[in-house]
């Protein structure tokens, strides 16, 4: 090997070592550190193990489970948050399950996965201990039965058993708006179908024992004229 070869092979290894010190992350990590771990980007071992990858101790040397909060898109810690709670009942302490220190072409957020079956099951059970209580028409005595219409799999849509209450079965396969007007789904009507007055209604109804002409569907829940004679007789009873 001449002298100029040998010159240039120690020169590219000094090249080489001297970048592998410079910038380790950029030859071992799968990304860029989040913007969070940047200040400790070149010490691994700030959060990795040897041979057993990144255990949860390491994490909470900085992000105790007891101080866990969340951050807004801004970037400001936001204190109070429900999240506290989640993360000190979080059934297994695998911060790698939810979240990650390095971004990628793929992985674009600090969490990028999140998953139900995490959370203890009393945590599951009671969705308002994490997630704000609905403000619309529709939700205003519903507290934690949420799994009756939604999935931790995926929030919307929601689903939801109509046939349980009344059949949208022909000629009532109609439009939502149809029954439900104003958008207030909490809330029914049939005239706008069957065209009947008030005064009729309480004349026929009258005849009948009947007086509560609120809820249609109390009597004729298959919506036909004569559907649900048990439940006259209840109404008659009670009144």
């Amino acid at each position: 090997m001449s002298r100029r070869t040998l010159i240039a092979v120690l020169l590219a290894l000094a090249i080489i070592g001297g970048s592998t010190f410079y910038a380790a992350e950029l030859w071992v990590a799968p990304g860029h550190s989040t913007p969070g771990h940047r200040a400790i980007a070149q010490d691994c071992f700030a959060c990795h193990k040897p041979f057993f990858g990144t255990p949860a101790e390491r994490c909470t040397v900085c992000h105790a489970f007891d101080r866990a909060t969340t951050v807004e898109a801004n970037g400001k810690i936001r204190p109070g948050s429900p999240l506290l709670a989640m993360h000190r009942e979080v059934a297994r302490q695998n911060c790698n399950h939810c979240h990650t220190s390095h971004l990628t072409r793929e992985v674009t957020t600090a969490t990028p996965r999140f998953d139900h079956v995490m959370l203890s099951a009393a945590t599951r059970a009671a969705c308002s201990n994490c997630h704000l209580a609905p403000t619309d028409p529709l939700h205003p005595t519903e507290t934690n039965r949420c799994a009756a219409c939604h999935t931790t799999d995926a929030w919307k849509p929601a689903t939801y058993d109509h046939h349980a209450l009344f059949p949208l079965e022909p000629p009532h396969d109609v439009a939502c708006k149809t029954c439900h007007t104003a958008n207030n789904f909490s809330q029914y009507t049939c005239t706008g179908c069957h065209e009947h007055s008030l005064e009729r209604l309480a004349r026929e109804h009258a005849e009948e024992g009947i007086t509560r002409l609120d809820n249609c569907v109390r009597c004729h829940r298959d919506g036909t004229e004569h559907g649900g004679r048990n439940e006259r007789e209840e109404d008659r009873a009670r009144d």
